[in-house]
């Protein structure tokens, strides 16, 4: 990440947020540790989705590389790693504003209608989800690294209460990366890591794969679908693979499983609306791509049904991204088979619909947490009838 006017002016904003928010209160963590013990069990459908909360927020860091990274027990057991980490090169963050990226609720871009994430919310919801103990580290371009730990036993054990019996965060203090991060830059940045942010997550005690195979297959799918458009500005790799773009639709040439075999997926017209005032004060556009699939698209031998083994490598994408994909500011953030017109059956698979929205037309989330999950309301609506989606779909 090279230091420029963007990197200056944000890094500008978390001081005078720090600054700002230091002067209202005394860092006191504002909810009560059955907040947080409760946040454990909130709205992640997977661990993907909750990984994925922190990719959007390197991506935002104006990040050239991501990775996520795994750590195994020192003896050499690789059955099941013992810490993850999710680094990146992006302008990372001043010391003064570590200790409020780790609050809930935390962040000088609250209520951004520009980038991936609005509340503050993701960094703390989904690292809790997986594990009883999270730090951030983060270094400015010339500066020092910083880190902050949150560990939910000693939360319990009352560790983070001072002299007047309040919650606080705990203190930044200077710090080493850990060794697996620090070798792991060592091989991916050879020139050196200017500056960037690191979150290491340990004590992990709610993955959902009992296998490092399962851990580091499935993010590169997941990410692959979920950032398809974002790839070519931010690389992200799963253990050192680097995760390919796969359009859900298959339409794009240059993304994965495009030539997989002689079908191709046909391109519909697209339909693009501008929103100026029709919803209040909400302005942006939104976007519908189409695509129908032929009958033989997820098979080997397309005289047969994509049925077990004749399943080829595109099926498991037909299978997952079944319905309406919601794409916000280009990531994916969705998917729905229930609509208010109808639901989405086994052979509508091969019926392909995209929504890509701006995120000031972003249709209302079921909760803070759960910010990749769209619900398809009154809002929602008003874009169908405008589209004629159901129309489009029918014809």
């Amino acid at each position: 990440m090279d230091g420029g006017p963007r990197t200056r002016k944000v890094i500008a904003e978390q001081q005078c947020y720090s600054e700002a928010k230091a002067r209202d209160q005394n860092l006191n963590l504002f909810v009560p540790e059955a907040f947080i013990r409760g946040s454990r069990h909130i709205g992640y459908k997977s661990n993907l989705e909750a990984l994925a909360e922190l990719v959007d927020n390197s991506i935002q860091a104006y990040s050239e590389r991501v990775d996520l990274l795994f750590n195994f027990a020192s003896d050499g057991s690789a059955a099941r790693p013992t810490q993850l980490a999710v680094v990146d090169d992006g302008h990372g963050m001043a010391p003064g504003m570590l200790r409020f990226a780790m609050m809930w609720g935390g962040t000088h871009r609250e209520n951004d209608r520009e980038g991936l994430g609005r509340f503050g919310y993701g960094l703390p919801c989904a690292t809790v989800s997986m594990g009883r103990r999270f730090s951030i580290y983060s270094k400015l371009e010339r500066g020092g690294t910083y880190a902050v730990t949150l560990d939910l036993d000693l939360l319990d054990n009352d560790a983070y209460r001072n002299t007047d019996g309040e919650l606080e965060i705990p203190p930044v203090r200077r710090a080493h990366l850990p060794d697996f991060v620090g070798n792991a830059l060592a091989q991916s940045h050879p020139g050196g890591w200017k500056s960037g942010t690191v979150v290491v997550i340990d004590k992990l005690d709610r993955l959902d794969w009992t296998t490092t195979a399962g851990l580091r297959r499935n993010p590169v799918r997941h990410f692959g679908v979920a950032y398809h458009k974002l790839l070519r500005a931010t690389s992200i790799y799963i253990d050192g693979e680097r995760v390919r773009p796969i359009d859900p639709l298959f339409l794009s040439p240059d993304a994965e499983l495009f030539t997989l075999d002689e079908d191709h997926a046909n391109a519909l017209d697209p339909v693009t609306i501008s929103i100026d005032g029709e919803l209040g004060d909400a302005r942006g556009s939104i976007t519908l791509r189409y695509a129908w699939l032929p009958p033989s698209f997820g098979a080997t031998d397309k005289d047969r049904d994509a049925i077990g083994i004749n399943a080829n490598s595109r099926f498991p994408i037909l299978k997952h991204y079944h319905g309406i994909i919601f794409s916000r500011n280009g990531r994916i953030v969705d998917i729905q088979a229930r609509t208010p017109w109808t639901t989405f059956i086994n052979n509508d698979r091969y019926i392909r619909v995209e929504i890509e929205f701006s995120a000031s037309l972003g249709p209302p989330r079921a909760t803070v947490c759960k910010q990749s999950m769209i619900y398809v309301g009154q809002r929602s609506q008003f874009f169908w009838r405008v589209a004629d989606l159901d129309q489009n779909l029918d014809g």
